[in-house]
């Protein structure tokens, strides 16, 4: 079988993720696949197969989080990515869109989706209706709203960017005015599983006490099991690991914007708690989860974040330089 011929030549490549069985013998197939962990599935109808993609391209969209970590506060050893996210967030959200600029978004993403029908049907309710939904609404719509803006941040797309930049200003502001609005009198805790790479982890595991910012805008929930699951989505992949973040949230000494979405979002059965983008937490105690199957011991892994407080002195120390990098310059011309 081809499948059954392939499969062993390619399993081993970091660039393969998942591969699925399509055939007409199910029982057959499903023997020698056992074998081999990428193997998603094997599937004899096509609206089945066409239904695990999608939960698994949705998977794949929820760990395609953009990471900075700083072991550091000298702009000599910083990460890139943390000052540009940072800056470009600030500059984006300072900036003045006039009426055009979603038709002007709709036209460019028109030409993204060119040849995808649904996409583009998407695209034209977002121009025609926009005003008649809130922001989070359209970001947590499946489409192309989501993937295309973290795609984006998190590829660093400076044209792609510019032009969402008046949709991500207007989520942000919806996140802040929600947030405002909200009493908050004690502690959260709130939670994000996701799958990453070793080395991803391992940068990590080195940078206890250091500083990590997520680039995009950072979905979590309250709810440990349902973060636990996107984690374990890692066991089906030997090139990657889970990790189960454990955020503590202290609303009274940081001004980070964070949002409780449930009632906005266009999925309202999920317990969404949404922060805006380049949100920066404190790394503490990192350690694996301990699992009765001992094949995946150190495959899971639990990693405590601290969201920084307003003075916090080396999140002060980095930010204060970031200014100086570009004064004098407008909101357009820093771009």
């Amino acid at each position: 079988a081809l499948g059954q011929s392939t499969v062993p030549n390619i399993h081993h490549l970091p660039q393969l993720d998942s591969a699925y069985v399509f055939c007409r013998n199910k029982t057959k197939h499903e023997q020698w696949t056992k074998e081999w962990s990428k193997v998603k599935g094997v599937f004899t109808g096509i609206d089945l197969i066409c239904d695990r993609l999608k939960q698994d391209t949705q998977q794949c969209d929820h760990d395609s989080v953009s990471i900075s970590v700083t072991t550091s506060g000298h702009l000599g050893n910083l990460d890139p990515s943390f000052m540009y996210t940072q800056l470009l967030k600030e500059t984006l959200i300072e900036m003045q869109y006039d009426d055009k600029a979603k038709t002007v978004l709709a036209n460019f993403c028109r030409d993204q989706y060119h040849d995808n029908p649904r996409e583009k049907q998407i695209i034209d309710q977002f121009e025609q209706d926009y005003d008649n939904h809130k922001p989070i609404w359209w970001y947590t719509r499946e489409g192309f709203t989501y993937k295309m803006l973290n795609r984006a941040l998190r590829t660093q797309e400076v044209e792609t960017i510019i032009q969402m930049g008046f949709f991500l200003r207007d989520v942000h502001q919806h996140i802040e005015k929600i947030h405002s609005e909200t009493e908050y009198q004690d502690t959260l805790k709130v939670y994000r599983g996701q799958c990453m790479s070793s080395a991803d982890l391992n940068k990590i595991l080195q940078s206890k006490g250091a500083l990590l910012a997520f680039n995009n805008f950072l979905s979590t929930t309250n709810k440990r099991d349902v973060s636990l699951g996107f984690a374990c989505g890692a066991l089906h992949n030997p090139d990657s690991v889970g990790v189960l973040f454990e955020m503590t949230v202290n609303p009274q000494k940081s001004s980070t914007p964070f949002a409780s979405v449930a009632h906005e979002s266009a999925f309202q059965a999920v317990e969404e708690i949404l922060f805006s983008m380049h949100s920066v937490f404190r790394i503490g105690e990192i350690q694996a989860i301990q699992h009765r199957i001992q094949a995946i011991q150190h495959r899971i892994w639990r990693v405590e974040l601290t969201l920084t407080t307003d003075d916090d002195p080396e999140l002060k120390q980095l930010t204060d330089h970031f200014p100086k990098e570009t004064q004098g310059n407008t909101a357009r011309h820093r771009l």
